[in-house]
């Protein structure tokens, strides 16, 4: 009885440590991505002041996303001094299709310039498509928009989260 508890005992723990390892190679493994480089954006904004709402499109690059385009969208509260602080979405769609969502918050305060706005979005992302499926990570995006035409440009800078080998 005893030999035959240890055999089974021995078969089990055996079978314990080849699933173990099989698990191991399959495992999901994560790299954290630094990105940085530059956005250009045209807002196509609806305002009804103290509130804008927010229609943009736009292109850039960036290590890790290489050449992309952007599309975002939200709204804006503004106080009396045009400062805003808004809320958007956004998706960055990669060369060959993938797609990056992200979620953001968002401070604008007018400048010494009259008509321009410093932006500044801290974005959190919360997934995608393709090699951005389970993504995760953050960036900030600072940019100069000139209110009148709604022409922006800036830089982007974060980290990204891939997961791979589900």
């Amino acid at each position: 009885m005893k030999k035959t508890f240890g055999s089974i005992f021995l078969a089990l723990l055996l079978l314990t440590l080849v699933a173990g390892a099989a698990f191991a190679a399959t495992a999901v493994k994560e790299k954290m991505l630094d990105v940085t480089g530059t956005v250009q954006a045209v807002e196509n904004d609806e305002v009804y002041y103290p509130i804008i709402y927010l229609h943009g499109n736009g292109s850039g690059s960036a290590t890790v996303l290489g050449q992309f385009t952007l599309h975002f969208e939200g709204i804006v509260s503004n106080d009396a001094n045009g400062v805003g602080t808004g809320v958007e979405g956004v998706n960055l769609t990669v060369s060959n299709g993938d797609i990056l969502f992200a979620t953001a918050t968002g401070l604008g305060v007018p400048t010494t310039t009259p008509g321009v706005n410093k932006i500044v979005e801290k974005y959190t992302v919360t997934g995608g498509t393709g090699q951005f499926e389970s993504a995760t990570g953050d960036f900030t995006v600072e940019r100069l928009v000139t209110l009148p035409t709604g022409v922006s440009s800036g830089t982007i800078k974060g980290n990204i989260k891939l997961r791979s080998g589900k």
